[in-house]
């Protein structure tokens, strides 16, 4: 319970939103890592595309795993990442 993470909790209802409603730049090369399925939230994977579709490079790529993937999924992320990166 670091000092930036209490923070970041007292203004995540502001931020959440301030944050809604505004789109990735269209020229920034998106990937993003969700997981495959989210029980408390069925529509997770849908809800991380759309957030991709006003950018013309986007890839969403569905890991197993719980909301943390970078804890349980590190080296699928770094050779996900990878693979992604050769092909710009």
């Amino acid at each position: 319970m670091s000092p930036a993470y209490l923070n970041e909790m007292t203004h995540i209802s502001m931020n959440l939103q301030c944050a809604a409603g505004t789109t990735f730049p269209k020229e920034l090369p998106l990937l993003l890592f969700v997981e495959t399925e989210n029980k408390q939230n069925p529509e997770w994977r849908e809800l991380h595309q759309r957030q991709t579709a006003s950018v013309a490079d986007a890839t969403v790529s569905a890991l197993p795993g719980a909301h943390y993937l970078h804890h349980t999924q590190a080296g699928a992320i770094a050779d996900g990442f990878g693979d992604w990166a050769m092909g710009w």
